[in-house]
Parts: C-alpha cells; sequence; structure tokens
C-alpha cells in the first residue's frame, strides 16, 4: 500500500510540473496511473470495488435495518468486515460475508479472530451471485449501480418476505425504499428496502 502512495504522490507531482513548465505531454505520465487505478479498482472488480464504509454508517444502516439478536446478516462485499464485525459486537447478530478478494478476506479474519467473534461471524470466499441468501433476515450492500441493479432478480428469488436490504448510496432500481436516511457526506444516502 506504500508503493501507491508514493506513487500517487509522483503522479501528482508530474502534473504540478507539467502544468507549471507548460510541458503537457508530461501529463499523459499521471493520467496513465489514475487509468491503471480506475482499472484494478472498478473495472477489473467487476462487481464492485474495495471503498470501505464510514463506521458511523455502519452503525446507521444496522440500526435503520433493525437487526436484532440472533438474526441473520449477509454482507455483500464484505471487504475488511467492518459490517459484519459489528452486527455481531454490537448487535448480537449471526454475520456472513462474503468477499472475493484473499487479501480482504485475511484481514477480515484477522480482525475477527482479535475480537473473538469466530462463533458469530463467518466470511465466506466467493462471489454473491452465487451465494444462496435465502437465510438472510438482512443484507448490507455498498456496491455499484449496475451491481445493485443486477441483484434485484436475485433477491426477488431468493429472500423470503419481510428480508430488510440497505444499501449505502446506490439503490435498488424500481424499487420503492422503506425508508431513506443522509449518508456522512453531503449527497450520500443510505437506502432501506423490505421485502
Amino acid at each position: 500500500m506504500a508503493v501507491f502512495w508514493i506513487i500517487l504522490l509522483g503522479a501528482i507531482g508530474v502534473a504540478v510540473y507539467a502544468f507549471v513548465s507548460g510541458s503537457y505531454l508530461l501529463l499523459a505520465i499521471p493520467a496513465a496511473f489514475f487509468g491503471i487505478v480506475v482499472y484494478l479498482t472498478v473495472i477489473a472488480r467487476k462487481d464492485a470495488a474495495y471503498v470501505p464504509t464510514p463506521e458511523p454508517v455502519v452503525k446507521q444502516m444496522l440500526e435503520m435495518a433493525g437487526l436484532k439478536p440472533g438474526e441473520t446478516l449477509y454482507d455483500l462485499g464484505s471487504g475488511d468486515g467492518r459490517i459484519v464485525r459489528t452486527a455481531a459486537r454490537d448487535f448480537g447478530a449471526n454475520a456472513i460475508g462474503i468477499e472475493m478478494d484473499k487479501g480482504l478476506i485475511s484481514n477480515s479474519m484477522r480482525h475477527i479472530k482479535a475480537e473473538n467473534l469466530e462463533e458469530k461471524v463467518k466470511i465466506i470466499e466467493g462471489n454473491f451471485f452465487g451465494t444462496d441468501l435465502s437465510a438472510a433476515d438482512v443484507v448490507t450492500l455498498y456496491l455499484r449501480q449496475d451491481t445493485n441493479d443486477r441483484l434485484v432478480s436475485k433477491f426477488k428469488k431468493e429472500l423470503k418476505p419481510g428480508t430488510r436490504i440497505v444499501s449505502y448510496t446506490f439503490v435498488m432500481t424500481g424499487w420503492k425504499p422503506t425508508r431513506v436516511e443522509n449518508g456522512l457526506f453531503a449527497h450520500s444516502r443510505v437506502y432501506l428496502y423490505t421485502m
């Protein structure tokens, strides 16, 4: 990760130099860097880029869902596991995260063990499109709009009536939310849907 920041600062430095010196061809270097970053974080990760949900929003999402002790929560694209850990630790839920990135899974498991949550939290390595969600009482997501749109039919097939879906930033197209709250940032929202 340190290499990323060094390269980012270098790319910014080159961009500033290019503008100051009038050597606009040098702008190709930071443009290439940002193109690679976009590719690796958005395009190569087909369903979601890894952008952690801010901690205050995690709590907000779980409170909006009315998550109760003993309920089962699925977090799609669980990243570093912050939602599943909070669900188990602070709400008494059984939490299942679904994640494809081995590094993020390893990081999640390290935190889960450090917090002694192994009995309440499970991380599944895989694609959430291939995972049965029928046991879910609550599903949380912070994905992309196109991914949310593709999940609509899966949710209709698999989720039981009363299941709550909480999405940060992106809507479920064609569905009317049960509740909408402002998120942490100016134009961010948290959407609650009930099956």
